[in-house]
């Protein structure tokens, strides 16, 4: 993956999401220059599940306040799609 100058630094934002499978490796990986919110998340999930229609998915989230609310809850009930939200660290 090529990143424009300045992210990683003081100077630029880089936000990363990510889908992964066992068998597979890294399937999809979208970034932002800014962080991600609930709308940002909700379009991810939909491509996710329409790329990988007909095959179980699960979502591993970190604790990310955009994570638990009811828009995304309410998708992953619509979209059939298992999620958990890592312990604390």
């Amino acid at each position: 993956m090529h990143l424009p100058e300045g992210y990683g630094t003081n100077k630029g934002y880089l936000a990363a999401m990510g889908a992964i499978s066992e068998e597979l490796g890294l399937m999809k990986f979208e970034t932002l220059p800014r962080p991600w919110d609930t709308d940002d998340t909700v379009g991810f999930l939909k491509r996710l599940v329409t790329r990988f229609r007909g095959q179980k998915l699960c979502v591993f989230w970190d604790r990310a306040s955009y994570h638990n609310n009811e828009t995304l809850r309410t998708l992953f009930r619509q979209l059939d799609v298992a999620w958990i939200i890592n312990v604390p660290y």
